[in-house]
């Protein structure tokens, strides 16, 4: 899972936050159990959070192409389910958000 952004505004800029009320999450899990197994699961960790969690989910061949299209009209999800195979491929589009910034630690 990769965080794409947080909070309002453009996700690259984390001096730019706000309450935040809900979060929107992509991945591939288009099968019915699985979907339903990962919505329970983020919908779970969205009461824990506060926040509603709007969970949609593509067929994997669609993945990449849905998130380049999403970063080029910077309407991507806070939250994305991503292969290792396809990171740089994202990363090098920049839609990406560093994670330090936000307090999340990388370095293992």
């Amino acid at each position: 899972m990769v965080t794409v952004g947080c909070g309002t505004g453009d996700p690259a800029d984390p001096s730019r936050t706000g309450p935040v009320a809900s979060l929107t999450v992509l991945d591939y899990y288009t099968d019915r159990t699985e979907h339903a197994h990962w919505g329970e699961l983020l919908a779970a960790c969205g009461r824990r959070a506060g926040v509603t969690i709007e969970h949609r989910s593509v067929p994997a061949p669609s993945l990449v192409p849905t998130v380049l299209r999403q970063a080029a009209a910077r309407t991507m999800p806070d939250l994305l389910m991503l292969d290792n195979p396809d990171l740089q491929q994202i990363a090098r589009s920049g839609a990406l958000a560093p994670l330090r910034p936000y307090g999340v630690r990388t370095d293992g």
